[in-house]
């Protein structure tokens, strides 16, 4: 899920990672038995600077639009911060 978030360099989604998409045989999505997962870069200027890896194992779509869109404000900034701290 992180090697795919930094290839693709956009926020990755998934509802019910134990049942829907690419990573139902994912050895973590499996043993954690997670539900929710939104993973989403730290870009400043087409560079990454990190990741925000969140999941949830208790609700399936815990991770609605506003939440993503409010994460992709808040990490942009974040990913500001990060370059002027270097």
């Amino acid at each position: 899920i992180v090697n795919y978030t930094i290839s693709r360099r956009e926020p990755l989604v998934l509802d019910n990672a134990t049942k829907v998409g690419n990573f139902t045989k994912d050895s973590t999505v499996i043993s954690n038995q997670t539900l929710s997962v939104l993973c989403v870069p730290l870009l400043h200027q087409g560079k990454l600077n990190g990741l925000i890896y969140l999941e949830n194992n208790k609700t399936a779509g815990a991770f609605t639009p506003d939440r993503v869109d409010l994460l992709r404000t808040l990490s942009s900034q974040a990913s500001i911060s990060i370059e002027n701290a270097t």
